[in-house]
């Protein structure tokens, strides 16, 4: 009754893109979506940290694990996972991403184990939420100077979303180690 179209006309505007509604009496109704080619459909890992929803793109991701503290092995102070058979190093996502640590060193962690190349990342969430189709939008100028940022979209609540770059996200945990 116009509220789910309303839904869509919204998204579409995020989008950049629009709708039109054309009724012919006794044939129907017709609907045509213009989307521009700019926006990409993009099937993304969505992740809470520090209050804040993030996306992984479903083709860099290898897993996801809820971590006990006893699994989490530790070589010069940095902690790994075993998984696969390779030892994978654990990073705050909240600390690569410059948000605020958790205080707390919780029994389990949640963790996506994230893959670039041949190369493994394990990063610590708050929360895994969901798997979601995401239109990917042109990056703000300012965005896209953020190296670890590959993308960005609008939640169907109307909230941005960020979409996260698994290679930049280990270069960027690089120094760390």
């Amino acid at each position: 009754r116009g509220v789910g179209m309303d839904v869509v006309e919204t998204t579409l505007q995020h989008l950049g893109g629009s709708i039109d509604v054309q009724t012919t009496p006794g044939a129907g109704t017709r609907f045509v979506m213009t989307i521009p080619t700019s926006a990409s459909l993009v099937r993304c890992l969505l992740v809470d940290v520090a209050g804040e929803v993030y996306a992984l793109p479903e083709r860099q991701i290898a897993a996801v694990a809820e971590i006990a503290r006893d699994a989490v092995d530790r070589a010069a102070g940095q902690p790994f996972y075993g998984w696969g058979g390779q030892a994978v190093p654990l990073h705050g996502l909240g600390r690569l991403l410059g948000l605020a640590a958790p205080q707390e060193d919780p029994e389990h962690q949640q963790a996506v184990i994230a893959s670039s190349g041949t190369a493994l990342i394990g990063l610590v969430v708050d929360r895994v939420l969901r798997f979601q189709d995401l239109f990917l939008k042109d990056l703000h100028p300012v965005l896209a100077m953020i190296p670890t940022v590959s993308g960005a979209s609008v939640l169907g609540d109307g909230r941005p979303v960020l979409v996260l770059d698994a290679a930049a996200l280990l270069r960027a945990a690089e120094p760390a180690r």
